[in-house]
């Protein structure tokens, strides 16, 4: 990435320019390639995009009383950042978009939930395990969920046995009802490593756990 004299002409640089992009930092002006964002349209996220938007269309028709109601229970909400230590509190927007979008997730033709949860959600009493298989992972659950409760299996691919997975890099394979017995269920999956995890979600409001993250599994 070239870096550009600041001058009175390359002060007002911004924007794109051909293949490339010039970019202000507090360093100064750069330029850059132009790089385009990948956008594969898979069926995975052609569902988020329509979960958002009708999520939007729902928040944009709430009541001024159901609407501050969500406002109120953000206020109760603290994200801390585990960069920097800070924490904050969510917008009624922030909290709402992300329990809707989890409930469309799993129950994407039902009407999604107008007003806040009144309770906290601290998952199912049951625990998953998972396992590498011949083209498939198999997660086995030591017993039942709860009522209105679903396993969401989640796996990331590793480059290799000693790679570390990363916050982000985990992908929804599906929501389990763990409700017959033997309690497991398979996921497909290419050759390769993958980190599985599981959370709990409530499919009556959307509210999710933390992830839970197992040890890594080889499919062969």
């Amino acid at each position: 990435m070239a870096k550009l004299i600041m001058n009175v002409l390359s002060d007002g640089l911004s924007g794109k320019a051909g293949s490339a992009v010039f970019v202000r930092t507090k360093n100064g002006v750069y330029l850059r390639s132009r790089t385009v964002p990948k956008n594969p349209n898979t069926a995975s996220q052609s569902a988020v995009r329509r979960h958002f938007g009708k999520a939007v269309s729902v928040w944009r028709g709430l009541t001024p009383a159901q609407a501050n109601a969500w406002r109120s229970y953000a206020q109760k909400i603290v994200r801390v950042d585990t960069a920097d230590g800070t924490s904050r509190t969510l917008t009624g927007y922030t909290a709402f978009m992300a329990l809707a979008g989890k409930f469309l997730q799993v129950k994407p033709s039902s009407p999604v939930p107008l007003t806040p949860p009144a309770f906290g959600f601290v998952g199912d009493s049951i625990f998953v395990v998972a396992a590498g298989g011949t083209g498939v992972v198999t997660f086995t659950a030591s017993s039942l969920n709860s009522f209105s409760v679903r396993t969401e299996l989640l796996l990331q691919r590793a480059a290799s046995q000693n790679a570390m997975p990363k916050p982000r890099g985990y992908r929804t394979q599906m929501f389990a009802g763990f409700v017959v017995s033997p309690f497991n269920t398979n996921v497909t999956a290419a050759p390769g490593y993958y980190v599985p995890a599981y959370r709990f979600v409530n499919t009556l409001t959307g509210q999710s756990t933390e992830l839970i993250v197992l040890p890594m599994v080889q499919v062969v």
